[in-house]
């Protein structure tokens, strides 16, 4: 993503830039559109060799931009799933690197520090909370005023309860962080 905000979301305003693979890192049971110059940023949800959907890509990007731009308070939020099998992170580490990375990134680029990252990590739910105390107090030791880092419990569709408890992870950050959609 870095990489995108840093050349101001260069590649994406051309049709030819897109196309189908099999072959992503994770993303991989299915074809899946992506960007040739961003071969790990998948677009799941939208068909990018239909020229309408790059119109609205690109009128999307420029509205990103604005407020990229803006002096308005900005919260961007990353989250990571971590210790999943289909994405093996265990290294805090990685996530440590990535949000700093991501805030040096826009503090340079924007000259601007009038945002934070929201940097959360996805558990199971059948994870040990001590264990997620502790992880967390590692991440808490690298906050600093554009970083914060929290978690969330993973999603599970197949079960109604485990659904419900995602949900009330992302009210929780909502509301501790007063993020207002």
């Amino acid at each position: 993503m870095n990489e995108i905000i840093r050349s101001d979301f260069s590649h994406f305003n051309n049709i030819e830039n897109y196309t189908k693979t099999t072959t992503h890192p994770i993303l991989n049971w299915a074809p899946f559109n992506i960007n040739k110059y961003y071969p790990n940023f998948v677009f799941m949800h939208h068909d990018t060799t239909k020229p309408e959907i790059i119109e609205s890509l690109n009128r999307k990007i420029e509205r990103t931009k604005k407020v990229l731009n803006s002096e308005l308070k900005k919260v961007f939020i990353y989250y990571r799933h971590y210790g999943h099998w289909r994405n093996p992170i265990s290294d805090l580490n990685i996530i440590i690197n990535e949000s700093l990375e991501f805030c040096e990134m826009y503090k340079n680029k924007y000259n601007n520090t009038n945002f934070y990252l929201l940097s959360l990590i996805v558990y199971d739910s059948k994870i040990n909370t001590d264990k997620i105390n502790t992880e967390l107090g590692h991440l808490k030791n690298n906050e600093n005023e554009n970083l914060k880092f929290n978690f969330l419990y993973r999603r599970n569709d197949k079960d109604k309860k485990l659904n419900e408890l995602f949900i009330k992870s992302w009210d929780n950050i909502f509301e501790k962080y007063n993020i207002k959609m």
